[in-house]
């Protein structure tokens, strides 16, 4: 089985929708959300052309959708329920052999929505967050020659510092409603208490309590901020932690 994955932009706007050309290149002048949609197929691949499905296709039912969703929703429209309106709009292509298996909204670069992968039944939500922080890689029970063999510049004796990105996914039911809905500011406050303000600006060595036996490494980084927000961020519930130590460098911690 093969996945291809193509995206399409363009403006959330009734003025303008018509005015979506391909790729980035929106023909209007009107302020509107620029957003980005993914569509996730998988198949088999056809012969001899090597392709999964011609993106010109992908490109006019996205289109089609799109368009069709924005005339369809008033504004303000959720973003969730955007998402899911064009999945529902979608939904005779979501069958075997080549089928839509995956939706993507993403809003910014600190905001997405996503349906599909968990079940047509479930939407995920990401968020993404900042913190600047100093760490060394130091195991106390190794020597200083297997340390320095180990972690390199990394054990540096005062330390050294990162900018690191966290990801914060969370699932809830397409269907939740009212207060089994969780609210975007709801997420943000619990991950700025019980993980930014941990780290932030912090020696995670010297200031963390989780790290003052325990090596800070970006795996243990994100299973401490997977244990910090597990159960919390109810009605939703914690479905991945994703910490970027340096943008070629991550760790996942999942459901």
């Amino acid at each position: 089985m093969t996945e291809l994955v193509r995206e399409l932009r363009c403006f959330l706007n009734p003025e303008c929708h018509e005015n979506n050309s391909w790729s980035g290149h929106n023909a209007s002048w009107q302020i509107a959300p620029f957003v980005q949609l993914r569509a996730r197929l998988a198949g088999p691949v056809a012969q001899p052309s090597g392709y999964l499905c011609d993106i010109r296709e992908i490109d006019n039912r996205l289109r089609a959708a799109l368009n069709a969703t924005i005339a369809a929703l008033q504004p303000p429209a959720r973003y969730d329920e955007f998402l899911m309106e064009v999945a529902r709009r979608l939904n005779d292509w979501t069958r075997a052999p080549m089928a839509l298996v995956a939706l993507e909204l993403h809003i910014s670069p600190f905001f997405s929505v996503h349906i599909g992968s968990r079940g047509w039944h479930m939407l995920l939500i990401t968020r993404q967050y900042e913190f600047s922080a100093a760490h060394r890689l130091h195991c106390a029970d190794w020597s200083d020659d297997r340390n320095r063999t180990t972690f390199g510049k990394c054990n540096n004796p005062a330390g050294h510092g990162h900018n690191y990105l966290v990801d914060i996914v969370v699932e809830q039911p397409v269907d939740a409603a009212g207060e089994q809905r969780i609210a975007l500011k709801r997420i943000d406050d619990i991950v700025k208490q019980r993980v930014i303000d941990r780290l932030d600006h912090k020696h995670l060595n010297i200031d963390v309590p989780e790290f003052a036996q325990r090596n800070p490494s970006v795996e243990h980084i994100a299973e401490a901020i997977w244990n910090w927000l597990e159960g919390q961020l109810e009605p939703a519930r914690l479905y991945r932690v994703r910490v970027y130590e340096t943008p070629k460098t991550w760790a996942d911690v999942l459901r």
